[in-house]
């Protein structure tokens, strides 16, 4: 897969759990207009260098590659999930097994945005008004609270990964991005919250 070309790695017909949870989700964030990709699940991964650690979000695209959704030029705007922390079980949940099978979760939507390529006529950092768009949709998605918003500084919407390769260029206007922590309810037979 290439940044300058990539695709929407779609789920198999199987999914369950969280992979359905987030595959509705991305379903009505395709809603949004100016949104060129809505990335499935980003994993959070390390990479041995000589300083230690470098973590990196990067989506699967299957053949064993991934994409990396680290700050870039290449795309007006997308979008990619991660999940954070563990999935605690429901524990009012009325199902009698033994295991249950409602869960809820932390999972953290990150979009990057061009401003200028997804709306050329504005001249300021518009993101309030994406927000509220991106809120709209996000309302009607079941088994969803948004928790916290962030959206001033990129090296906040990025928090956990590391930026030291990021050019500086994409810290500031016209890239900007926004990031919210979401809590989400899912089930891990089939059905969405």
């Amino acid at each position: 897969m290439s940044l300058l070309n990539p695709v929407e790695v779609a789920y198999p017909d199987s999914i369950t759990g969280l992979d359905l949870k987030i595959d509705g989700i991305n379903t009505q964030l395709r809603q949004l207009p100016w949104l060129s990709l809505a990335h499935n699940r980003a994993w959070n991964l390390p990479e041995s260098r000589e300083e230690g650690l470098y973590r990196q979000p990067r989506i699967y695209s299957g053949d064993r590659d991934y994409w990396n959704v680290m700050p870039n030029d290449d795309q007006d705007a997308f979008s990619f999930m991660v999940g954070i922390g563990p999935a605690q079980p429901v524990s009012d949940d009325p199902q009698p097994l033994i295991t249950p099978i409602r869960w809820t979760k932390r999972l953290d939507l990150i979009f990057f945005l061009d401003l200028s390529k997804i709306d050329d006529t504005q001249t300021y950092i518009y993101t309030e008004e994406l927000n509220v768009e991106i809120l709209d949709v996000l309302k009607n998605v079941n088994g969803l609270l948004v928790n916290n918003i962030w959206m001033e500084d990129i090296r906040d919407v990025y928090e956990g990964f590391d930026l030291s390769e990021i050019t500086l260029q994409h810290l500031y206007y016209p890239f900007a991005g926004i990031r919210y922590e979401l809590e989400v309810s899912y089930y891990l037979g089939g059905a969405i919250c």
